[in-house]
């Protein structure tokens, strides 16, 4: 707690040096060292997250204060404001602080001592590997707050960067490439790609990625599994790069993809960082890029055959985000993909679908939709049916509807949610959303899977209300959309009222109610320019059922879960 109440006023205020009052009663090395001591002493176990978030804090705490000025103490609060608040320091007060990249690097050297990857010879197992995770997540979030404060110095430079520099040059001068030097470059690696993509507007993180290039393949002659780790965190620093290294990037991280690293046993810690990278860098691909070449080969790399055996809770994410970054690597040859895609992907996805959903599996399935989802485009399209996506939907339409209305569904322990069921619906509102011309499809394809499929209610309900949230009016009629979805909450409304023991479904409650409630609201909000509110209050009998309901259910659920409750209080008020 002291050493917290410091970081919040007089240690950067210190730290800043314009007031010689406060100077003068801080020893700014021995608070440093201190607090670097309760990082240390508390980080004993690296994988520990719950230990190092309180002594990370601390950091954190003390950047957030010299970014956004102190705030009062609680108890001068209550007075009415004291001497902890109105400090705020300039930007130009905080480039001047010499001692702020000195306390940034001895906070950065204590992270990549205590957050290095766990010696063979003790058993670095998944679940070891996954608490080193957890507890960088907890140090990401002290990152990010000092990366707001870098500067241009040198002193800046020589903190931020010294370790990446350091790294390479062992690496160029060929180095053993032994256990203890994997560990620290690992653990440079991550740091580094941490402290680029938390800059703003990745300003400066050029530098950063340039350097996963210069390494070359020096990374490559590690044995398993520290090659396995060593590409995923150099591919997650490539994706930081700017538009014009973007190509060269690429090229670098698709000759490495995790599958090739022999390390069958990290695929499910690998593969998913792997492909966000890859779409990361796809997204910096100026809007002319167009290369097929590209395209094939992150085509081939999200549809490749993979054994049973390897497959894992992430892996159709990762197909899909693969999938996705096909989409910008193609530029504005949008038809060219969509073509590629029905004649040469879908119908092979598609057998393979049917033939896995005997077997009660549903990875096909998901990479067909997401396969789907990666041609639509960024916003809405006025001329929804000239545009290519619209055209490839309407032809894949029959597919869609049986993943809707007859594939079989099971719950997914990763996402909680029923796939493909759920995977399909939200697909489903994405291309209403943005492709205008297919919403009355979507709708009536929705209802229809809640009215026939119990497990649809949540999916089905939950992909409505996300088609009410972003109705492009226009370039739809407001008129014709209220009159559509009038129609379709009719229905749908009645279809849910019959069900048995609707009163003591939780989720059931809050997903049909948070839609209801949605749908009344007044003013800029209202749907369909305000003309769905009228058509729905004008059914008097099924608003009366409603209310029934809400009365019923209110006091039971109400109080098993806050927020089907809020949900139906939202209805009422509406």
């Amino acid at each position: 707690p002291l050493l917290a109440d410091l970081a919040a006023d007089r240690w950067p205020r210190a730290a800043i040096g314009t007031q010689p009052e406060v100077t003068g009663l801080v020893d700014l090395q021995s608070i440093a060292n201190a607090a670097l001591t309760f990082v240390r002493s508390n980080g004993q176990d690296a994988g520990d997250a719950n230990e190092a978030e309180g002594a990370l804090a601390v950091w954190q705490l003390l950047a957030q204060t010299l970014r956004h000025g102190t705030s009062d103490w609680e108890d001068e609060a209550e007075r009415g404001g004291g001497r902890h608040s109105e400090w705020f320091p300039t930007s130009e007060q905080i480039a001047q602080a010499s001692i702020l990249p000195q306390l940034f690097s001895g906070f950065a050297q204590e992270l990549l001592r205590l957050l290095q990857c766990p010696p063979a010879s003790q058993g670095a197992s998944l679940a070891t590997l996954k608490s080193l995770i957890d507890a960088r997540a907890v140090a990401q979030s002290s990152l990010a707050a000092w990366a707001m404060l870098v500067g241009d110095s040198p002193a800046w430079h020589e903190a931020t960067w010294a370790p990446l520099k350091q790294l390479a040059s062992e690496l160029r001068t060929g180095m053993h490439c032994n256990e203890v030097l994997a560990r620290r470059a690992e653990v440079v690696l991550w740091f580094s790609f941490t402290l680029a993509a938390s800059w703003p507007e990745r300003s400066g993180s050029a530098q950063a990625a340039a350097a996963v290039l210069e390494l070359g393949s020096c990374l490559d002659e590690f044995p398993a599994p520290w090659r396995a780790l060593l590409w995923s965190q150099a591919c997650r620093l490539a994706s930081t790069g700017e538009g014009d290294q973007c190509p060269r990037l690429i090229e670098w991280m698709l000759q490495r993809p995790p599958r090739s690293a022999g390390s069958s046993e990290l695929l499910e810690l690998t593969e998913l960082p792997y492909a966000r990278s890859i779409e990361m860098a796809c997204k910096q691909l100026p809007g002319d890029f167009g290369n097929s070449a590209l395209a094939e080969q992150l085509l081939k790399l999200a549809l490749a055959d993979v054994p049973a055996h390897e497959l894992h809770a992430q892996s159709c994410d990762a197909r899909a985000l693969l999938l996705r970054a096909m989409r910008f690597v193609m530029g504005r040859d949008i038809a060219g993909l969509c073509n590629g895609l029905q004649s040469q992907v879908l119908p092979s996805l598609r057998s393979a679908a049917e033939a896995e959903a005997t077997q009660g599996s549903a990875n096909a399935a998901r990479v067909l939709i997401a396969a789907l989802r990666a041609v639509l485009p960024a916003m809405a399209n006025p001329t929804a049916d000239l545009h290519p996506a619209a055209v490839l939907w309407k032809a894949q339409w029959p597919c869609v509807e049986a993943l809707l209305l007859r594939f079989p569904s099971s719950l997914s322990t990763t996402c909680g949610k029923q796939q493909p069921l759920a995977a399909a619906a939200e697909a489903v509102s994405a291309a209403a959303i943005v492709l205008p011309q297919l919403l009355p499809e979507a709708v009536e394809l929705l209802a229809k899977c809640l009215e026939l499929r119990p497990a649809g209610l949540e999916p089905c309900l939950t992909a409505l209300q996300e088609i009410l949230k972003k109705l492009p009016c226009p370039p739809l009629e407001p008129t014709a959309a209220a009159d559509l979805l009038a129609k379709t909450w009719l229905r749908i409304s009645q279809a849910i009222l019959t069900r048995p023991n609707l009163h003591r479904d939780p989720m059931a409650l809050e997903c049909f109610f948070s839609l209801l409630a949605s749908s009344l609201l007044e003013g800029r909000c209202s749907p369909c320019g305000g003309l769905l509110r009228p058509q729905l209050l004008s059914q008097t009998s099924l608003m009366a059922r409603m209310l029934s309901l809400l009365c019923e259910a209110l006091p039971n659920c109400g109080a098993a879960s806050a927020a089907a409750a809020e949900c139906m209080l939202r209805y009422a008020r509406q």
